[in-house]
């Protein structure tokens, strides 16, 4: 049988605390005072892991908080399952990078990888040798060293199909 969503327990957490602030204004009166303070007290708690959540994504260190009960154990959970996923993802984009630029750097050709802003990211051997760019030309324009006119026109119009 499936554990009951962490919304149906938030739910039913919410009624008892009511519904023991509803006994305890019977029993002992002032019945809105008791119902207001533990309806500060269940605002208190969220707030709480709320601050927790915040300080752990404001200072980036540790493992985060895990050990919270309920809804914010979920959110937790959930959070360090992202977190995981994006390490791997990052690894394996590092890999792809790393195998490109080996690949790349092996090329007769010149290869000169551009930001979108037409920026210089990177450039292998052949790039410096054949086009007399050197590494320290990265974050230029391409434009402030290819300056033909044709070239200039292919690369600002965005159209590399027929490339």
């Amino acid at each position: 049988m499936n554990a009951p969503s962490p919304w149906l327990r938030v739910t039913a957490r919410l009624a008892l605390v009511n519904a023991l602030a509803v006994v305890a204004g019977l029993v002992f009166g002032g019945m809105q005072w008791w119902f207001a303070g533990a309806m500060a007290m269940y605002l208190a708690w969220h707030l709480w892991h709320l601050y927790r959540l915040e300080r752990w994504f404001r200072l980036k260190r540790g493992p985060g908080p895990r050990d919270a009960p309920g809804i914010w154990g979920e959110v937790y959970a959930q959070i360090h399952r992202l977190r995981r996923r994006n390490r791997r993802r990052k690894k394996r984009l590092s890999r792809v990078l790393k195998e490109f630029r080996k690949s790349t750097a092996a090329l007769p050709d010149a290869g000169v990888v551009l930001s979108p802003e037409h920026e210089i990211t990177w450039i292998n051997d052949a790039a410096v040798r054949i086009l007399g760019l050197s590494k320290a030309d990265r974050g230029q324009r391409l434009e402030n060293f290819l300056r033909d006119p044709a070239f200039v026109e292919y690369l600002q119009g965005g159209d590399y199909a027929d490339a």
